[in-house]
């Protein structure tokens, strides 16, 4: 069954628990490292961070930040309805399982009736089936083009869908991305410069700073974004991606002061984690066991 894990909540408290507890499966899974029990901060004890995980071995403690587009946050809000709606007309009709993707600035209120009628044309169809500008099944009649060229005239940029599960799910707002977009290297070192003294204040811990980034003018592309030198006070950067390509390619990245390549984590197809680049790094990374 395909599932997608959006950020962030309905609040910011609310989505800074909700990294957590990603974060907190993803070291499970990739380093079979229990961090235990979660501790919320914020200024009690002398610490500034978010959470401490003092049960930890080594101890960890994890600030959280967020750099969201404001039309892409309102976006985000309609489209939280938008996916209720949909999930519910999929569960009760069996309309298998979709991925769905929308542009920023789109209509969500004009796409909804289209949209339903596209889940519902392709009731049946056996396989997965990708429905894009430049992908499309061979076999769709002229309703059904007319039909997704209205949709992406509305906001519609990319759906999927498998007959493997009965669920759906809406991408975080995506954008209009071209070659000559940049990476995310400046949203990093000021991400980190903004929150290293908190995680200082927290040594001897280990220390993880989390970003969720859904921008709609930056690349997703790893190429494009060399993993940066952590500042001092750092040792492990997650970028949680929810703009345009992160749905393609990894939406969970990790570098780590040993290791200065990106650990690209959680798939939301279920490939396998990979590291980018891929070549021997100078030194062994500290965290990230089965990866090399």
């Amino acid at each position: 069954m395909i599932r997608v894990t959006r950020l962030p909540g309905p609040t910011a408290r609310e989505a800074e628990e909700q990294a957590a507890e990603y974060i907190e499966e993803e070291v499970a899974r990739c380093d079979r490292r229990d961090l235990g029990t979660r501790t919320r901060r914020d200024g009690s004890s002398g610490l500034r961070v978010d959470f401490t995980y003092d049960a930890a071995v080594p101890p960890v403690a994890m600030e959280i930040t967020a750099l969201v587009e404001p039309d892409v946050r309102a976006l985000d809000a309609e489209l939280r309805k938008l996916e209720a709606e949909l999930r519910e007309i999929v569960s009760s009709e069996n309309l298998e399982a979709w991925l769905v993707g929308v542009r920023v600035g789109a209509n969500v209120h004009r796409l909804r009736q289209p949209l339903v009628d596209l889940l519902r044309r392709h009731r049946g169809r056996s396989g997965v089936a990708k429905f894009r500008a430049g992908e499309a099944p061979e076999d769709l009649t002229a309703v059904d083009l007319r039909l997704l060229t209205e949709l992406f005239d509305l906001g519609l940029v990319s759906a999927m869908r498998s007959d493997e599960g009965n669920e759906l799910s809406v991408f975080p707002p995506i954008g209009n991305v071209t070659e000559g977009d940049h990476g995310i290297g400046s949203l990093l070192r000021s991400a980190m410069a903004a929150n290293v003294d908190k995680l200082r204040e927290a040594r001897p811990r280990e220390t993880h700073l989390v970003v969720t980034l859904d921008r709609s003018n930056v690349s997703a592309d790893p190429a494009r974004t060399s993993a940066p030198d952590l500042l001092e006070g750092i040792d492990v950067l997650w970028v949680m991606l929810g703009y345009y390509n992160a749905k393609w390619t990894y939406r969970v990245w990790r570098t780590t002061a040993g290791d200065r390549r990106w650990h690209l984590l959680r798939h939301p197809l279920g490939e396998p984690p990979v590291l980018y680049p891929s070549r021997t790094p100078r030194h062994q990374p500290t965290l990230g066991r089965g990866h090399d």
